[in-house]
């Protein structure tokens, strides 16, 4: 298993996570956190089973237990793994699943990209800024929550900036959101200037993007 976790923050929350601990909360059979950050216990619940069954009074084979770190910014801790550490060993079992109960015989993998391109600043010719804000979404696991139809909210910007410029005249300030390469994301925000005549376009615009969203994403994302 590997020790560390995808640590996404509700925006806004005032939780530090290189400071503040996870509050669990018990919600029937289901152990969650109070909404300010994720769970924090991904593979960790694996490791914690097997060394609790080594303190079991269960007869086996010899055994070893393999923690990696750094599985979540490119598994760095597997890259450096000694083949040596696996001489004679005849079965690996992965702790980092999703279901109890459950056997994963193969996965699809990962990839991961960083672009960069500079960033050339200039004074603004418009004079009226509005904030454009994706909020309330579920967000969630890149991989295990991917196929669940749930919006991106970075995605839904990209969109939503294209098509302001088919109606309107504005420049972007400002663009922010997403957690992690690992991680949906839970919101975005972007700061736009427009001139003043365009704002009844942009009213429009905003409310054909809300009816929109109800439609595409009102069952399986509905808070957003």
């Amino acid at each position: 298993g590997h020790t560390d976790m995808v640590c996404a923050v509700l925006r806004g929350s005032g939780w530090r996570p290189e400071a503040d601990p996870v509050v669990p909360v018990r919600d029937g059979d289901t152990l969650r956190t109070d909404g300010r950050s994720s769970l924090g216990a991904d593979c960790n619940m694996g490791n914690a089973a097997v060394l609790w069954l080594l303190t079991r009074p269960i007869c086996h084979g010899p055994l070893r237990l393999l923690l990696t770190s750094g599985e979540e910014v490119g598994l760095q801790g597997a890259s450096r793994l000694d083949p040596a550490w696996l001489d004679g060993v005849r079965y690996l079992i992965n702790t980092d699943g999703f279901k109890l109960g459950d056997l994963i015989v193969s996965s699809a993998g990962g990839r991961r990209e960083t672009y960069t391109r500079p960033l050339h600043t200039a004074l603004r010719q418009y004079k009226t800024a509005f904030r454009l804000t994706f909020q309330g979404f579920l967000g969630g696991h890149s991989g295990y929550d991917i196929n669940l139809g749930r919006a991106n909210p970075l995605k839904l910007m990209a969109l939503v900036l294209g098509e302001l410029r088919e109606t309107v005249e504005y420049e972007l300030a400002d663009l922010t959101g997403g957690h992690g390469h690992n991680s949906i994301p839970m919101d975005c925000s972007a700061t736009i200037v427009i001139d003043p005549p365009f704002v009844p376009a942009l009213a429009r615009a905003v409310a054909h993007i809300s009816d929109n969203l109800g439609a595409l994403y009102g069952r399986r994302d509905p808070d957003g």
